[in-house]
C-alpha cells in the first residue's frame, strides 16, 4: 500500500506533530472479521510513538487494549453535532494555522537536509 510506506517514510525522515495514518471503511460499510483481524494485525508492523494510527470501525477489534483512546459513538449519525461543529471548525482553522506555520519553519532546514 502506497499510503503506508509514505506514513512509515515520514515517521523516519521528519520529525512532525502531523504524522498520522487513517483506516477507514469506504461508504461506511463494515469489514468482515477475517479482514478485521488482517488490517489489525498489519497495523502492529509500524505503530509507533511517534505517529498516531486512526483505525474506524463498526466493531470492536480487541485492539482497543493498545489503543490510547477509544471512542464509542452510541448514537446513529451524531458522530459530529451541530452543537460541536462551530468549536471543530475552530481547531481545525488553529491547526490549519499551525500546520503552516511548521512547513514554513522547518522547509529550508528540510530542504537542506535533502541537498
Amino acid at each position: 500500500m502506497y499510503q503506508t510506506e509514505l506514513y512509515l517514510y515520514n515517521l523516519n525522515r521528519i520529525d512532525s506533530p502531523f504524522n498520522f495514518f487513517v483506516v477507514d471503511t469506504p461508504n461506511q460499510q463494515g469489514q468482515d472479521a477475517a479482514n478485521l483481524k488482517n488490517i489489525y494485525q498489519s497495523l502492529n508492523y509500524f505503530l509507533s510513538d511517534e505517529g498516531q494510527v486512526i483505525l474506524g470501525t463498526e466493531r470492536e477489534t480487541s485492539c482497543e487494549d493498545k489503543a490510547a483512546k477509544v471512542i464509542k459513538l452510541t448514537e446513529k449519525r451524531r458522530c459530529l453535532t451541530q452543537t460541536h461543529f462551530s468549536e471543530h471548525l475552530q481547531l481545525l482553522d488553529i491547526l490549519q494555522k499551525e500546520a503552516i506555520s511548521w512547513v514554513h519553519d522547518n522547509h529550508q532546514k528540510l530542504k537542506g537536509a535533502t541537498d
